[in-house]
């Protein structure tokens, strides 16, 4: 008989091998954010709103810390029926529900909507949360090439009559290369084979849509959708996940999101900032654009510089990414490190992005932008990026 493994040695060897694979991860504290010298790329603080005086001002204890139980017992208070009000209103839907993550709403929301008889079409690239939330429902997930909205059509003509119901869940705006989903097809395509389209908009609520309801609303696609899916913790600021829907689908998943129903309800001072930020998100249409603006420049620039800041060939249907995510791919896990310890040295915090969260050879620097960034700031990375080297 095999001799048992002691737990120590399991978790050593595992260290070991990440170690070696130069996957090892720690946690933060590489950023002396209080030192004004630094210059922090790393944040998905999008729109400045984490550290805006109005939402500071509104969240200090203005009610109790903790809500204290799950929302269907009594952690769902009044400012939550507020905060979800606004958000309703901003995704363009008719009801949303507030959760005390953004990965806990999208493993919860997908598990709840697709059984072991249905079908759900998953982007190849589409965030952790949503590929474990399909794992979690036991339906049956076909992953399409990235964007490319003919194998859906093609997958769905041939297949979709052997499922009860359908889902095609895809991010807008992809968390990791910032390029974005061909929405409008696929919604028509969607449309055409009853499936439902669950979109996550976590990267683009705040930046896209003349109120910043995200691409849906820039597109005019929220009434395409069957659920739209969002965060609390990048434009807006704060911390938290959200889905937005019908009056039907909004109330199904209070009855089935099991991390909704056994999860403790999201804390009332957290939403009393979230509520403000929510407030001023309409009139940010200046920040919109000079953020999407400077991602479009600064592309450019690193472009030239012979940088490579798409992972892959972009398809015909897709658009030319003006997201706040720039990925730089340099290949190895090994070289993203070295480059990103590089910048560290020069004080601009730049994260090395390595598997599982990318796949293998395509390990990048990862670029977040804020409004709160200068042309003073883009101009040091700049620099920086032209004499950083490989030895």
């Amino acid at each position: 008989m095999e001799r048992t493994l002691n737990w120590n040695d399991f978790f050593e060897a595992a260290l070991q091998d990440k170690a070696a694979a130069s996957g090892l991860r720690v946690q933060g504290g590489q950023v002396d954010t209080a030192d004004s010298s630094w210059i922090d790329f790393g944040s998905n603080d999008y729109l400045g709103l984490r550290k805006h005086p109005q939402v500071l001002g509104t969240s200090r204890l203005l009610s109790p810390l903790g809500s204290g139980a799950s929302p269907v017992l009594s952690g769902h208070t009044s400012i939550h029926q507020e905060v979800e009000k606004l958000l309703a209103a901003l995704s363009g839907s008719s009801r949303s529900m507030v959760f005390s993550s953004g990965f806990s709403c999208n493993t919860g929301v997908i598990a709840a909507l697709a059984q072991a008889e249905d079908l759900i079409l998953s982007d190849q690239l589409n965030h952790a949360s949503l590929i474990d939330g399909s794992r979690l429902s036991k339906a049956k997930v076909h992953i399409y090439r990235h964007l490319d909205v003919e194998s859906v059509a093609m997958y769905l003509r041939q297949h979709r009559h052997e499922f009860r119901k359908c889902l095609l869940v895809t991010e807008s705006v992809f968390s990791m290369d910032g390029d974005i989903a061909p929405l409008t097809e696929l919604s028509t395509v969607c449309e055409k084979y009853d499936c439902g389209l669950v979109v996550d908009e976590a990267h683009a609520t705040g930046i896209y849509g003349p109120k910043g309801g995200g691409l849906t609303e820039e597109l005019s696609l929220q009434e395409k959708v069957l659920c739209k899916l969002g965060t609390l913790s990048k434009a807006i600021g704060s911390v938290g996940g959200f889905v937005s829907g019908s009056k039907s689908c909004v109330h199904y998943l209070i009855n089935h999101c099991r991390s909704y129903i056994f999860s403790t309800a999201p804390s009332p001072s957290v939403m009393h900032g979230v509520l403000a930020a929510l407030k001023l998100l309409p009139g940010m249409e200046q920040e919109r654009l000079k953020l999407r603006s400077a991602s479009r420049q600064l592309r450019a620039e690193l472009e030239q510089q012979g940088w490579q800041c798409s992972a892959q060939d972009l398809l015909a249907t897709a658009t030319d990414p003006d997201s706040p995510i720039i990925p730089v791919v340099v290949g190895s896990a090994e070289r993203a490190l070295h480059l990103s310890r590089q910048l560290l040295q020069e004080k601009i915090h730049v994260p090395a992005i390595r598997p599982p969260t990318v796949p293998e050879g395509s390990c990048r620097l990862r670029l977040s932008l804020s409004v709160r960034h200068t042309q003073r700031d883009f101009a040091k990375l700049i620099s920086v990026m032209a004499r950083i080297t490989d030895a």
